[in-house]
């Protein structure tokens, strides 16, 4: 069956083709509106953008997505991007994140008024552009953008294969402008410049990531990437750094006048600076677009710390691979005001092009793992370096220090084959752990140092060492090579010598001083010590000498050098030959002979009471002197001690002070002798000069009681007993070493005479016998240094001591005045006293044996009760002498 066709009236077909027609007609009118909308040159109302002055774009709130944008204007305005967030007002409101994709921005022009970024991110906005080419033509003079795409005010940058080039002089590629922009990052892009300016600045705080990015300079004084007065981050990794124009660094580190923190991280990154150095950390200002601020005062007081770590990468530059320079200036700055630089450097299997040199009080911590440096470290001026070295790293140039500058070289499980050469006044410390060494050369030149700090890594070892300086060793050291020691700055230092401190493997040629800081525990007290070992067996007798006298004082001992063919020995001497044992040997052998001479005041004036009650013209002199009657009485005496000058051991000073007062009653009995008893306290003082820087100080605290008979026939017999309390200090600064101890002393006297009264004279022949006993003592020694503190026993010290004396006395006229002399012979033995100290064999040490005392003096009665006196005195010994003595008394008698 056929089923008709039907077919439609053409005036249907008409109607529908004239409303499909209207229906495009209306859509390419919408189109087009809204091209006209988004991008006309007037402000126009939209829901999508705000379109305000000649080819300037504000996005409005929210989040737009354009596509195949090109934003290049050429007439004067050029054009603008920028995700500010506004109203219809242009009031700024809320953030925008706009993302383009294929987009080209082109800021150019000639009139400089209308001159602008390409992309200007801000206000808390986020852009991001996949695929494109933002360009900036010109510089702007009235509102400074100087830079294509700049990033400000908490916002957020992303690009990816995007081309942004400044093609001006003074325009930067990309500028992060704030301190609180949220994050740059760049993925597969490319940053260049053709005049001064870098491709990357960091002109406040920020973070940049960089993965496989190109960065490109080639105007002068251009550095691709620039960090000025900036607390920030760049982490990088994959891409180049290239700079060709001159002065131009491949990264470029300021400090201003704020604090400075900046990091980077580069892996695997090449940065080549044809004409500049490629990581150039300098706060000296050059002609760059963006700089550290410096007051005009000059006054710069901020300190820069720059981190930078390297991986897999590559730093080389025409002016070195690293350069430091702490210092500003330039402008209303003072020539001489600098800001201190502090730089972190690491490198991991990582490459040094060029030589890395540090300047102007900058500090750098450089270390290097598997790593190469192409070239020299350098430190000048007052600059400071440390240097970490480990596995597989090569240096093929020189380690250099000259002016005031410090290395120090940390090598671990390293072999260092660069050459050391410290000159002026430089100093460097080499730290070596296990299985490392130096196998190239080492220079110290006069006025240098060089230390050896070898604790825990065994047997150091290296090769050459042409020493005209300083060496200062701290652990056992083997040379390998000749040590040639040149001039007669030309100083060895031992700083904790333990014994064959110093092996030469190939001899010494020249001469140099040894110098011995301390000894090691262990080595302390060895009688004898071996400090360098000659393996050749050729060492001179003049090799070595001692530094200063030619003996070295360590606190517990005294040592000379002896050179052989198989080394330099320190030898100890005996006691005699001084040291802080010596020093203490000297207190405790002075400490009997100043206790019994403290004594002598109380027996001076009991030989004057007997003198008035029995003397010539007793009845006018002191009518009470008899009879039950009684006195107080007081003593000031002071006295020297030089004991054997020709002696070091056994040479010493002592200058005593005292004072003591007493007090008395005397009766007689029936039969008419006179009975005396009483009591005395005395404070003395004894100053102590040694040997040296050594002094010391005893000082006393006594009391005690005395009694004495005197028959009417002249007869007489006195007893004493005396208790001291004695607090003792040594200090011996040349060997850091201090002592505090206490102890005790008791002890007395007897004696038994006659007086003889003829005329106007009186005389009194006695004898008399006296004790001490001194009680031991234990302290440990003070000092800083730890090997010198050590443990001291000083045991106890016994004296007895016998005399026999003549005192004269000649009184004139009715007995007011009288003059007076005394001579005596004295014998004391003494035992006792050893000093045990740090391993050492016990010494002792005793002012003993004959000795001779002579004096004179003059008494005179203040009126009927007070009697006035003074005396001097000399006395000699076999091991000493008392210079001079004096007492000063006074006596009131009721």
């Amino acid at each position: 069956m056929n089923t008709p066709v039907r077919r439609l009236n053409p005036t249907l077909k008409l109607a529908a083709a004239l409303v499909a027609l209207c229906a495009a007609g209306a859509a390419v009118a919408r189109a087009a509106e809204q091209y006209r909308h988004s991008f006309q040159n007037s402000l126009v109302t939209s829901d999508t953008m705000w379109v305000i002055q000649t080819g300037t774009y504000y996005m409005s709130p929210g989040s737009w997505t354009l596509t195949g944008i090109d934003f290049t204007n050429t007439n004067q305005a050029g054009a603008y991007i920028d995700t500010s967030a506004i109203d219809a007002n242009a009031n700024a409101t809320y953030s925008t994140t706009v993302t383009f994709r294929n987009v080209t921005a082109h800021a150019g022009g000639a009139t400089s008024a209308l001159r602008r970024q390409a992309v200007s991110v801000r206000n808390g906005a986020t852009i991001n552009i996949f695929s494109g080419t933002l360009t900036k033509e010109h510089a702007d003079t009235v509102i400074d953008s100087s830079e294509a795409v700049n990033v400000t005010g908490r916002s957020t940058f992303h690009g990816e294969d995007i081309l942004i080039q400044a093609i001006a002089p003074r325009v930067r590629a990309l500028n992060i402008a704030s301190d609180s922009v949220n994050k740059v990052t760049l993925v597969s892009s490319t940053l260049t410049t053709t005049g001064s300016a870098a491709a990357l600045n960091f002109a406040g705080a920020g973070r940049a990531y960089l993965d496989n990015v190109a960065i490109a300079t080639t105007g002068n004084s251009a550095p691709g990437v620039q960090f000025a007065r900036s607390i920030a981050l760049l982490d990088y990794d994959g891409g180049t750094i290239r700079t060709t124009g001159e002065n131009s660094s491949g990264l470029w580190l300021g400090a201003g006048n704020v604090a400075t923190h900046v990091k980077a991280v580069l892996k695997n990154v090449d940065v080549r600076a044809d004409q500049g150095a490629a990581l150039d950390i300098n706060t000296h200002i050059p002609d760059l677009l963006e700089g550290p601020t410096i007051p005009e005062n000059g006054s710069v007081g901020s300190t820069g710390l720059y981190e930078v770590a390297l991986e897999n990468s590559t730093l080389s530059g025409a002016l070195g691979s690293i350069r430091i320079t702490s210092s500003a200036t330039n402008g209303a700055a003072t020539a001489s005001a600098e800001i201190p630089t502090r730089a972190i450097i690491t490198l991991q299997s990582s490459t040094l092009a060029g030589d890395v040199s540090v300047r102007s009080a900058a500090r750098l911590e450089l270390t290097l793992a598997d790593s190469r440096l192409d070239g020299s470290l350098r430190a000048f001026d007052n600059t400071a370096g440390i240097l970490n070295l480990s596995g597989a790293t090569t240096i093929t140039g020189t380690l250099a220090a000259t002016g005031a500058a410090t290395l120090e070289i940390n090598l671990d499980n390293h072999t260092l084959a660069a050459p050391i050469h410290l000159g002026d006044t430089a100093g460097a410390s080499i730290n070596a752990g296990a299985d490392s060494r130096v196998a190239a050369p080492i220079t110290v030149d006069p006025g240098a140092t060089l230390r050896f700090n070898l604790a825990g890594a065994g047997a150091f070892r290296a090769g050459t060492v042409n020493l005209s300086g300083r060496l200062r060793i701290s652990g056992p050291a083997i040379l390998d090579e000749p040590l040639a020691l040149n001039g007669s700055d030309a100083t060895i230092i031992f700083a904790n010598a333990a014994g064959d401190d110093l092996t030469l493997a190939a001899g010494a040629t020249g001469t140099a001083s040894l110098v011995v800081e301390s000894l090691a525990p262990g080595a302390l007290g060895q009688s004898q010590i071996r400090l360098v070992v000659d393996e050749t067996g050729s060492l001179s007798a003049n090799t070595f000498t001692l530094a200063g006298s030619g003996t070295i004082d360590l606190g517990l001992a005294t040592y000379t050098l002896e050179n052989s063919g198989s080394g330099a020995y320190l030898v100890i001497g005996s006691p005699a030959s001084g040291g802080y044992i010596g020093s203490l040997l000297n207190i405790t052998a002075a400490a009997p002979a100043a206790f019994l001479g403290s004594l002598d005041p109380v027996h001076s004036h009991l030989a004057s009471r007997r003198e008035a009650i029995g003397g010539p013209l007793s009845p006018v002199r002191k009518p009470i002197a008899k009879g039950d009657s009684g006195s107080l009485w007081m003593r000031f005496r002071a006295g020297s001690l030089s004991a054997d000058s020709d002696n070091l051991f056994t040479s010493f000073d002592q200058t005593t002070t005292a004072l003591v007062v007493g007090g008395d009653i005397n009766w007689d009995t029936a039969s008419g002798d006179s009975i005396t008893a009483g009591a005395f306290a005395d404070l003395s003082n004894a100053e102590f000069d040694f040997p040296g820087s050594a002094d010391g100080r005893t000082r006393s605290v006594a009391g005690g009681l005395y009694a004495s008979w005197f028959h009417h026939s002249g007869w007489f017999a006195t007893a004493t007993a005396r208790l001291d309390s004695l607090k003792h200090k040594l200090d011996t600064p040349a060997a850091d070493l201090r002592a505090r101890y206490n102890n005790h002393a008791v002890g007395g006297a007897v004696e038994f005479g006659r007086g003889i009264a003829w005329r106007a004279w009186w005389f009194e022949p006695a004898l008399q016998a006296a004790f001490v006993y001194i009680d031991s003592a234990k302290f440990t020694t003070q000092s800083a240094a730890a090997e010198n503190r050590a443990g001291v026993n000083i045991g106890s010290t016994r004296a007895v001591r016998a005399l026999a004396a003549l005192r004269a006395s000649r009184t004139f006229g009715e007995g007011p005045f009288s003059l007076h002399a005394r001579l005596a012979a004295v014998h004391t033995d003494a035992s006792g006293g050893s000093v045990r100290a740090a391993g050492f064999s016990s010494f002792t040490r005793q002012l003993e044996g004959w000795s001779g005392e002579a004096s004179i003096g003059a008494a005179c009665n203040l009126g009927a009760f007070g009697r006035v006196s003074a005396e001097c005195g000399h006395t000699l010994a076999d091991d000493y002498d008392r210079p001079w003595t004096l007492s000063i008394g006074y006596s009131y008698a009721w």
